[in-house]
């Protein structure tokens, strides 16, 4: 067999990236599991493992269960849970240590903890081959569908590059968080949509992948939303496609909804937990002393007040404070579910000045680029006194450095998307690619409508792979504007 030694020179700089990205996140993997894998002991409370803590605990009970369940006999689709907070997470770890046949959790003098090195790795080397594999993809569907048949020009080095190597993106990798698998079906979900074909396969498979979106993060219910209209825009006089697309979706949100019913006799798609804790819970009391120029915990005794009088008048008694709130009657959940998202709607439209300075002002802290975010949450005690005392200044000692940092890429992205709307300006006509662009332009609307309100980086995480794009496009224009002029 000859070799093309043009063609292997061709690939080598985009094969290196992949590969070294690969490495730097398998040895800070291990470097994070030789410093955090144990129990930390807090300055007040019950102590926790230093990487699986807070929701990530939660994960891992569920998981827990899932592995006890595979081990006394039940079949795999018995042992599948409710979907409560994060379905596919759960499924993952549960079934990595049923098929290792290690516990996760230890009981020591009645404290019930997370085990120390009990292979956690594995997971972080599962989920970093996986990401970067689903980086080689888009590679090499970018390379065959547009680079060589000279269609497109696109920066792909940069692209690949800036996917395998940013620390914002790549600390994830080495996290017990959602994020990595998470963000693995998303790329994959990209070399999908690039793909030049009418197979109908991949069109289904494109919906069964937005609906393990959704299964490992729920806040992608409404994700194939942004999807659909890219295959409209592309497949406008095939709508079978897009049905197709929506059959695939629908196998997997009915498959949890069927699993939801068999464990609770209740078929839903998202949780009551979800539900319950969303926007009225966490951010109608900070609107509420905005308007009446209140502390946010007056506000929020105020509103408790206000909804334990209605709930009174209606007869619903619940007790979320000392009881899960799954325990209860569903039709009392659905009332005052319904009460809150009425509330909380109210609110906002109401106060739409207020409402809106708030959701920018939280957005403007969530789209920025956190390279240590991860490492820095090992450390993080919300028992600790500065904690108490200054929360805000404690969770964001590393703003002003994340604002600097992200100044540098967001330079390059505002660049690349004044090219792309002078260019769709200039040709009058939309491209295959200049129509996956405008998928990831509203991809990022989306994940920004629905997490800006925390204004948490970590949920940005998705938006910074869109904006990937637009970032190597106005990278590479400065670099053959001044470098290479």
């Amino acid at each position: 067999m000859k070799l093309n030694l043009n063609r292997l020179n061709y690939f080598k700089k985009e094969y290196l990236v992949i590969l070294l990205g690969l490495i730097i996140s398998i040895f800070t993997s291990i470097n994070h599991l030789s410093k955090y894998d144990k129990i930390y002991e807090p300055i007040e409370g019950p102590k926790y493992h230093q990487m699986i803590k807070n929701d990530v605990y939660t994960v891992w009970t569920t998981a827990d269960e899932i592995r006890k369940d595979l081990n006394n006999g039940n079949d795999f689709f018995q042992s599948l849970p409710e979907f409560k907070r994060e379905f596919l997470p759960s499924v993952i770890v549960g079934l990595y240590y049923h098929i290792l046949d290690k516990e996760i959790f230890d009981l020591t003098n009645g404290e019930k903890n997370i085990k120390e090195n009990n292979l956690k790795l594995g997971i972080l080397l599962i989920q970093t081959i996986l990401y970067f594999l689903s980086v080689y993809f888009l590679f090499y569907t970018i390379q065959n569908n547009f680079i060589k048949k000279k269609e497109y020009e696109v920066p792909l080095f940069i692209i690949i590059l800036f996917l395998s190597l940013e620390p914002t993106i790549n600390q994830f990798n080495s996290s017990f968080t959602s994020e990595s698998f998470f963000m693995s079906m998303i790329i994959i979900l990209f070399s999908l949509l690039l793909k030049k074909n009418n197979n109908y396969i991949i069109f289904v498979f494109s919906g069964i992948l937005v609906g393990l979106i959704f299964a490992q993060r729920p806040v992608s219910i409404f994700f194939f939303i942004p999807v659909s209209i890219f295959y409209l825009i592309v497949y406008k006089n095939k709508l079978q496609n897009l049905l197709l697309f929506l059959l695939g979706f629908s196998i997997i949100i009915g498959s949890i909804g069927t699993i939801n019913y068999k464990k609770s006799n209740h078929f839903y798609i998202i949780s009551m937990l979800h539900q319950y804790y969303s926007y009225y819970f966490y951010f109608a009391h900070v609107i509420y002393a905005e308007k009446y120029n209140l502390e946010e915990s007056d506000a929020k005794i105020i509103l408790n007040k206000k909804e334990q009088e209605w709930r009174n008048i209606n007869n619903i008694k619940i007790d979320d404070i000392n009881v899960p709130i799954e325990n209860y009657d569903r039709k009392d959940l659905k009332k005052i579910i319904n009460y809150r998202n009425i509330e909380f709607i109210n609110l906002v439209i109401s106060n739409p000045i207020i409402s809106a300075k708030i959701f920018i002002k939280k957005s403007l802290v969530g789209v920025l680029f956190a390279p240590n975010l991860i490492k820095n949450s090992y450390y993080f005690d919300k028992t600790s006194p500065e904690a108490k005392n200054n929360r805000k200044e404690y969770y964001n000692k590393n703003l002003k450095f994340y604002l600097a940092y992200s100044t540098i890429f967001y330079f390059f992205i505002i660049t690349g998307l004044i090219i792309y709307f002078k260019r769709i300006y200039l040709n009058k006509k939309l491209t295959l690619f200049d129509k996956f662009l405008f998928f990831n332009i509203c991809s990022v609307i989306y994940f920004v409508l629905m997490s800006g309100f925390w204004g948490n980086p970590k949920y940005f995480l998705p938006c910074i792979l869109n904006l990937s794009f637009f970032f190597s496009d106005g990278l590479s224009f400065f670099i053959k504007k001044y470098i290479f002029k």
